[in-house]
C-alpha cells in the first residue's frame, strides 16, 4: 500500500535571497500558497516580482532559501525539470503553450488526478 501525505500548502516560497553582483533583489522572502487559494503578486517596478517568478519557475537559482512544490523542494530545479513535477510557466502571448498544455493561469490549478502531484502554472 503506498502512504500518501496531504499538504496544506501547493507551494512554499521559503527565505529566498537573491543578489546581482551584490546588490539585493530578495531578501528572506517568503509565503505559501495554501491547497485551493488564489493568490496575486503585487509590486512597483524593481519590487522584485520578475525575480521571483523566475526563481519559481527555475531559470534562476537563489543565494539563500527553498521553493518546495507539492511537499518537494525544487529549488534550482531547471524548467524541464519542473514540467516534470507538474509546473510549468507560460506567457501571456505564447498561445501555442497554452493550448499544448491546458490548463489554468497563474491563478494556480490547484486540482489534477487524485494520485498525482498538483500542478501549477504560472503566466507572466
Amino acid at each position: 500500500a503506498r502512504l500518501s501525505v496531504m499538504h496544506t500548502h501547493a507551494l512554499k516560497i521559503s527565505d529566498l535571497t537573491v543578489s546581482y553582483n551584490r546588490i539585493p533583489a530578495l531578501h528572506h522572502i517568503g509565503f505559501e500558497v495554501h491547497c485551493g487559494h488564489c493568490v496575486a503578486l503585487l509590486g512597483p517596478n524593481g519590487a522584485g516580482k520578475s525575480t521571483l517568478f523566475n526563481i519559481v519557475a527555475g531559470n534562476i537559482v537563489p543565494d539563500e532559501g527553498a521553493v518546495i512544490f507539492d511537499g518537494n523542494d525544487v529549488t534550482g530545479l531547471k524548467p524541464h525539470q519542473l514540467f516534470r513535477t507538474g509546473m510549468l510557466r507560460t506567457f501571456g502571448e505564447n498561445r501555442r503553450a497554452i493550448r499544448e498544455f491546458p490548463m489554468p493561469t497563474w491563478s494556480m490549478s490547484l486540482s489534477g488526478p487524485a494520485n498525482s502531484s498538483r500542478t501549477i502554472s504560472m503566466r507572466a
